[in-house]
């Protein structure tokens, strides 16, 4: 029983798309072919896109700016790299410069300008 009423509603469904399609055939054909084909105007695939926009880009060379851009923050930062290393080995050089200075006094003598030098401090706090 359940087999007739599915069959019976299958074909009424499928008459009723074909009575709805066979009415609307005339105005199909009566559309221009040119408005047919405009409408099938496909995009670009994105791929395609982008793959455009990478070929203009390098083309024009737009990538000279970002590059040197880069270049030049690079070697700024080497700059002033160095410039940090000259003034620690400056600081270093006066540093072994002193200890030099002060090491060629004799031991004796160095004993007694550390004693003033203690003396002048104690006067000077006290």
């Amino acid at each position: 029983m359940t087999d007739i009423i599915l069959l019976t509603t299958s074909i009424a469904s499928f008459g009723g798309i074909i009575y709805l399609v066979s009415r609307k055939i005339p105005f199909l054909m009566a559309i221009p072919e040119n408005i047919i084909n405009e409408s099938f105007v496909t995009k670009p695939s994105k791929i395609k896109v982008a793959i455009e926009r990478i070929r203009g880009y390098f083309i024009e060379k737009k990538y000279e700016i970002p590059i040197l851009a880069f270049v030049e923050w690079f070697l700024r930062r080497i700059r002033v790299s160095f410039l940090k290393f000259e003034h620690l080995s400056f600081r270093f050089l006066k540093f072994i410069q002193e200890r030099k200075r002060i090491l060629k006094i004799p031991k004796a003598k160095r004993e007694y300008l550390e004693s003033l030098k203690n003396g002048q401090t104690e006067n000077k706090n006290g």
